[in-house]
Order: structure tokens, then sequence, then C-alpha cells
């Protein structure tokens, strides 16, 4: 779907994620310009957002968890697949 949303035109592979969803990928303990605004689509696209691999109990949760508990690379360097669920 997202690819589809690309070719269409109102989103963008290299934009950052924050462009869509304004302050979701921020990491609280590493200061609001730390990797997160870095983060693009492509990054999530590729697996290699460098978020950190964190289960929480609902979706809500397992994004808070895993952005609290910082990067674990730096975005677009290292893929990793995650298959955490809440």
């Amino acid at each position: 779907m997202i690819l589809q949303l690309v070719d269409e035109g109102p989103v963008e592979l290299d934009a950052p994620v924050e462009t869509y969803l304004p302050g979701v990928n921020r990491f609280p303990n590493q200061g609001a310009d730390r990797d997160g605004p870095t983060i693009t689509v492509r990054n999530l696209l590729q697996h290699a957002s460098g978020i950190a691999n964190r289960k929480g109990s609902t979706a809500q949760g397992t994004v808070s968890t895993s952005l609290a508990a910082g990067s674990q690379s730096v975005p677009g360097t290292t893929p990793w697949y995650s298959n955490a669920r809440h």
C-alpha cells in the first residue's frame, strides 16, 4: 500500500516519517534531534530504521517501548527485521 501511495504521489520514499506522522518517532531518552527525525519511509520499508526491538502490551505500547529503548543503529545503515507483536 505504501508503494502505491508513493506511485500515486502523496508519499515520498526519502521523506522523513516525521513528515507524515509528526512526533511518532522520537527517542525520548536521546533528545529530540537524535535519529528519530531522520528515519525515512524507505528506512522503515527496508527494515533499517534503527528502532530497537521491544514488545509492549498494545501496538502503541510496542512503539513507545521501542522508542524509549533508544536507537540500535543509525537509520539506513543496518537492515534488521523484527517480528515483535503487541
